[in-house]
């Protein structure tokens, strides 16, 4: 969360436009028709080259009818303490009304700004590899050269509350769906909540469940509270709640249980 750390602090002590008292008023008519780049100048002075604009919305050929209430942007892009990952944030300007009502014409001004980081892979093999010394042999400023050339925009990003959980829970994943591909089971496989053509999936429908699971499903990682004080890593993947479960010494896999969830989208970028 370096860039985002960053910028809290300097909001909080007046260095970027939306800290100074009055610096930065603007209606959502006009955030709509300003291009990306100046509307990230107008909302962050002298730190817009470190954010990447989210559209702010709407129909095109529509004329808005609400105040502006929020804007999004990712942070540039950097290396993540997990070996192949790269991590940004979603940073949200919140507004509130600087002016009397007047629909999508409201002036408004920065409330408050939150964030949370978000991951995505850079190199696959380096994460497989799993060397947690790996990435801290190279150049640090390459390895963010690298991930600042990816939009995060459009990468495929995954939330998790930290680093370590995040590489563990991803390089036990690719374990579990590369030996299902392979046709075995690595640990006990526990389909149950799955229902097949007839009742419950047999033993290869199970592995044919767990071979299907990849990095490009995954959208959050999230910890789980099975029995015995294990340490449980829950992957959101697709359609499905897939649970992996660690050993008591939380040194090796013990068990992978995958369920179906309701899909619920994430809050929309549009006001």
């Amino acid at each position: 969360m370096r860039i985002l750390a960053l910028l809290l602090v300097l909001v909080m002590t007046g260095g970027v436009a939306l800290a100074q008292r009055g610096g930065v008023t603007l209606t959502k008519t006009e955030a709509r028709a300003m291009a990306p780049d100046v509307l990230t100048r107008r909302v962050f002075g002298g730190l817009a080259p470190l954010m990447l604009p989210v559209a702010e919305g709407g129909q095109p050929g529509t004329r808005p009818t609400r105040p502006l209430r929020r804007l999004y942007f990712y942070t540039l892009p950097y290396g993540a303490n997990v070996a192949g990952m790269c991590q940004s944030e979603i940073v949200a300007v919140e507004f509130m009304p600087a002016g009397p009502p007047a629909g999508a014409d409201t002036l408004v001004r920065p409330r408050r700004i939150t964030g949370q980081p978000v991951y995505f892979v850079r190199d696959q093999a380096r994460l497989r590899a799993g060397d947690p010394n790996e990435d801290e042999a190279e150049d640090e400023g390459r390895i963010d050269a690298a991930c600042a050339a990816i939009d995060p925009r459009r990468a495929h990003t995954i939330g998790a509350r930290n680093e370590y959980q995040l590489g563990v829970a991803l390089r036990l994943l690719l374990d579990v769906a590369e030996a299902a591909r392979g046709g075995r089971a690595l640990v006990q496989l526990d389909c149950s909540g799955l229902i097949g053509p007839g009742d419950q999936l047999n033993d290869p429908q199970c592995l044919a469940r767990f071979a299907e699971l990849g990095l490009d499903d995954v959208f959050e990682i999230v910890p789980c509270d099975p029995p015995g004080g294990s340490v449980c890593h829950r992957l959101f993947v697709g359609a499905y709640q897939v649970d992996l479960t660690m050993a008591p010494n939380n040194q090796r896999l013990a068990g992978a249980k995958i369920e179906p969830m309701v899909i619920v989208g994430p809050d929309q970028m549009i006001d």
